[in-house]
């Protein structure tokens, strides 16, 4: 897709205390997600259940002794917008369990089915989650799904999207379709490397002009950590892109500015403070936007009216979309008619973008992306990784009892779904981390050729790196006896762990019912 220097784009369209705090989340998430609904289940079979679940907007003023003003339709149609973002890297679900939302796959097939229901598509930034050779490569899939097969008119960064570097995001955006907006982006001349705003063109009988602007940095001037790029403050980049758009109501009916970074904090201190805008968009976690609600402001502007801009929450890693219908007022602003939330949980899928992911999941040994992943961090405390039969040695009876649990066959497991997927599951760094020992960390797994004796989920998987333990024993221990002995044995001690290290790999998405009191006594030793 081409566009102008002027940024014009024609479109149809994220140990006992600690343990203890992470039980008593866990489980409140736990009674939040599954024992609530069933209270709630007689209420909810009077509603009429949907996919498509209308938000509650809150109302607000600014400051809030002050109603907000009165809002009258010019007369003119809705225009509706299906927005999404804070993609974080993620393409799809793990597969792990069940009834897990989201996956661009099934982003395409809820959208061409839904053809009729929306005017333009617009994902916010922060697609990939930094800067490592898969994420280059997921950046590519995504790139295509977006632009190729779904047709997003233009793509905003976000800060963990700079983290591949500007060179790079440049050869992309050249090579790619849809042209990336970063808004407060400067390089080391002070210009602009990509474009500042975007105007899409959206709703076929209106025909109305959406200015879209995205914002990288905070509202304190975070400094990005590649060189030679430096951020703008976010009102004058935002006042900047504004006056370089030209004349509302000839250029652009809509202002909307995705806020990457800062969270529901800067997105509602634009909306409060930035005049000209009409939509902030909050992508920066998807714990700040989980309820995907919108929240209003009145601003008083340059000709003395006070106006109302908004605020959506978009929910954020693809699990849901927002579609906000809005129509002109009289008085330039925009009139929310509706916000609502879409989860994308159907298992039917777009069979084009599924078989795009599945041509990006069996490039990843060509590519060699899961060595290249291994090691890239110092391993816990800075010891090195041992592997089970280390600690056979000393723990038989130990190893006997994780011998008999899922976690020694955590590897094979990989390997059986890899031949039920017809796909390399065994080359998914994602897939791999929480099946092997160590990976990512020095002296982890690296592949199953290079180190094979840390496979499966193994002792150092929960008791870290066991180096200096195997040493102190081997070397110190034996010469000592008595009150020496017991001394000497408090260093060479494993370190204490808690539930906190389960819910590395067992989180509420990936093990969704998981008590860690209840399966501890499947793995119990001592």
């Amino acid at each position: 897709m081409k566009s102008s220097p002027e940024g014009i784009v024609t479109s149809s369209r994220h140990e006992k205390a600690i343990s203890s705090n992470c039980e008593k989340e866990h489980a409140l998430l736990l009674v939040l997600r599954f024992v609530l609904p069933l209270l709630l289940l007689p209420l909810l079979v009077l509603c009429t259940p949907s996919e498509e679940e209308a938000s509650t907007g809150q109302e607000a003023s600014s400051p809030p002794s002050q109603p907000l003003p009165e809002q009258e339709p010019d007369g003119r149609g809705p225009l509706r917008l299906m927005l999404s973002c804070y993609m974080d890297g993620h393409l799809e679900p793990c597969g792990c369990a069940s009834a897990q939302s989201g996956g661009l796959d099934r982003r395409a097939f809820w959208l061409n089915s839904h053809k009729a229901s929306y005017d333009t598509l617009l994902e916010g930034g922060n697609l990939v989650s930094g800067h490592t050779p898969f994420e280059e490569l997921k950046l590519m899939t995504i790139l295509q799904v977006l632009g190729s097969n779904m047709g997003y008119p233009l793509l905003p960064l976000g800060h963990t999207d700079l983290e591949l570097g500007a060179e790079l995001l440049l050869d992309f955006d050249e090579a790619f379709g849809p042209p990336f907006i970063a808004t407060d982006l400067r390089d080391k001349e002070g210009k602009p490397p990509f474009k500042t705003f975007g105007i899409v063109k959206a709703g076929s009988k209106e025909g109305y002009k959406l200015l879209v602007m995205s914002l990288i940095g905070h509202l304190d001037g975070e400094k990005p950590k590649k060189e030679g790029l430096s951020l703008q403050a976010p009102r004058e980049a935002i006042a900047q892109a504004l006056h370089a758009a030209g004349k509302r109501g000839e250029n652009y009916d809509l202002a909307v500015v995705f806020s990457n970074s800062g969270g529901a904090r800067l997105g509602r201190e634009l909306a409060r403070t930035v005049p000209g805008l009409d939509l902030v968009l909050c992508t920066d976690s998807p714990e700040d936007n989980a309820q995907s609600k919108y929240e209003s402001f009145a601003l008083r502007h340059e000709d003395g009216s006070r106006r109302i801009q908004r605020v959506l929450f978009v929910g954020g890693r693809g699990k849901t979309m927002l579609r906000w219908t809005g129509v002109p007022a009289k008085d330039g602003s925009w009139i929310t008619q509706k916000a609502e939330k879409i989860r994308l949980g159907q298992p039917t899928a777009d069979p084009e973008v599924r078989d795009v992911l599945l041509d990006f999941k069996r490039s990843l040994p060509e590519e060699g992306i899961l060595e290249q992943m291994a090691e890239q961090r110092p391993a816990r405390d800075g010891y090195k990784y041992v592997g089970n039969a280390s600690c056979a040695e000393c723990h038989p009876a130990a190893a006997k009892v994780w011998a008999k649990t899922k976690h020694a066959h955590a590897w094979e497991s990989l390997v059986e779904r890899g031949k039920r997927d017809h796909w390399p599951v065994t080359q998914h760094p994602e897939c791999v981390s929480c099946h092997v020992v160590g990976y990512g960390e020095k002296s982890g797994f690296i592949t199953i050729t290079k180190s094979k004796h840390l496979k499966d989920v193994g002792c150092e998987s929960c008791h870290g790196p066991g180096s200096r333990h195997t040493q102190f024993w081997e070397k110190e221990a034996a010469t000592l006896d008595g009150t020496e002995y017991e001394l000497a044995k408090q260093k060479g001690l494993m370190p204490k762990i808690g539930f906190n290290r389960c819910f590395h790999c067992h989180t509420l998405e990936q093990s969704p019912g998981f008590l860690p009191q209840e399966r501890w006594k499947q793995i119990e030793h001592k």
